[in-house]
């Protein structure tokens, strides 16, 4: 993260590269007091609800006076200057400068809790539902390269009655002895009776039982 320090006269006084993390706000907030020398600290974040979100919290949490700055604001001052693309270290002085100058109408921050809670469940189910689709690529092809000759036996591979199956039967080996009525009666146990004699017999008729490797 970058900061941009400046007095209350628009002198720039140095410009601070720290880590978004509490170690890094710690030392970021021990060079600012030792550059201050006692003088009230004042600071402006832009996205202060998203990325600057934790460094917002811990701010508030020291006591300090912390304003939300609109990144309309840094994309509209950033327009006018020569260099329009954007910098870090230019968007931090646009940030500070927009603090000094407007200091009096902009809003303080406050921590939604209840919104923050339901961002890190949104994060958290997209880097599950990802996982989910992984998994269930790496399991077709397992599945593929068991059970090539079955795969059209269940419309579904990831349904109740098809894990069940790969997972009682993971190599068409398993098969060898099993009975039409055994395969039946388990089929129809994990399908709630949609699969049965006909669907047993069609597994046995296309499975290849001298499969051998186990690799599920």
């Amino acid at each position: 993260m970058k900061a941009a320090v400046f007095s209350s006269y628009f002198s720039l006084l140095t410009t601070i590269t720290f880590a978004n993390s509490f170690l890094g706000f710690s030392k970021f907030l021990a060079k600012l007091e030792k550059l201050s020398k006692g003088k009230t600290l004042v600071f402006g974040l832009e996205d202060s609800q998203g990325l600057g979100n934790f460094l917002a919290e811990f701010l508030l949490k020291k006591g300090f006076y912390v304003v939300d700055i609109d990144p309309v604001t840094t994309d509209r001052g950033r327009r006018r200057t020569a260099h329009k693309d954007k910098s870090d270290d230019r968007d931090a002085c646009l940030i500070t400068k927009t603090l000094i100058s407007k200091k009096d109408s902009l809003h303080k921050v406050t921590i939604n809790k209840n919104s923050l809670a339901l961002r890190e469940l949104v994060k958290s189910r997209e880097l599950l539902v990802g996982e989910s689709t992984r998994i269930k690529n790496r399991l077709h092809v397992l599945i593929f390269n068991q059970y090539m000759e079955v795969l059209g036996v269940f419309s579904d591979l990831f349904s109740k009655s098809a894990l069940a199956f790969f997972s009682r039967y993971p190599n068409p080996s398993k098969l060898k002895g099993v009975s039409i009525a055994t395969l039946t009666t388990f089929l129809k146990s994990n399908s709630r009776g949609m699969h049965g004699n006909k669907k047993a017999m069609e597994i046995l008729s296309l499975a290849n039982t001298n499969n051998t490797p186990d690799i599920l």
